[in-house]
């Protein structure tokens, strides 16, 4: 795993075409990979100018505030949860909240099952599981921890948010909100991802 968190950094240049036109699925795939990790998924300085940033703007906009609780929880380097092969954990944060990301790095779709040992990552009974990019419920088995039934398309990533309490989800505002919500009657944006 760590050769992969390291040579995350050079994946910008694998976006565009022989053209330099980028490509927006291989956009796609850069931020799923990014978040995995836990990473901010930081564009070269062309990229702007080389591509129609909208397309990608609704998927910045949703990623952006997880990525941020994932740094603000930590990395983990021991993620006390086993799964099948070809499916990547991650683990961020101890405590009352915990974080795991997984990430199927197979070409086919995949079923899994994911175990987590509750009791080593300090997670008290009956948790609320929330996998955060389609911030849905998720069911779950208790069977010696924690065991997730779940699937995977070909590179997708999740990321599951582990609570010992219904924890309310907080959204993080950007200037431009907090001017937009205390004075309704000045509305601008001054960034192109709002």
């Amino acid at each position: 795993m760590v050769y992969r968190r390291a040579v995350m950094a050079f994946q910008c240049g694998k976006m565009y075409d022989e053209y330099g036109e980028v490509i927006i699925p291989y956009v796609e795939d850069f931020i799923n990979r990014s978040i995995f990790y836990g990473m901010h998924p930081v564009m070269k300085d062309d990229f702007f100018a080389n591509c129609n940033y909208e397309a990608v703007r609704d998927m910045y906009k949703k990623i952006i505030p997880i990525v941020d609780e994932l740094h603000s929880a930590g990395w983990e380097p021991l993620t006390y949860a086993k799964t099948d092969e070809l499916i990547g954990v991650e683990r961020f944060g101890k405590g009352d909240t915990v974080y795991i990301a997984v990430r199927n790095f197979d070409e086919t779709a995949k079923d899994y099952t994911l175990v987590i040992q509750q009791e080593k990552i300090g997670i008290g009974e009956n948790p609320v599981i929330t996998e955060m990019l389609s911030d849905k419920d998720i069911q779950y088995e208790y069977k010696n921890g924690i065991v997730i039934f779940d699937s995977l398309e070909s590179n997708e990533t999740k990321i599951f948010k582990i609570s010992s309490t219904s924890v309310p989800t907080v959204s993080i505002l950007s200037p431009n909100q907090l001017i937009c919500l205390f004075f309704p009657f000045l509305v601008f944006h001054l960034n192109p991802f709002l």
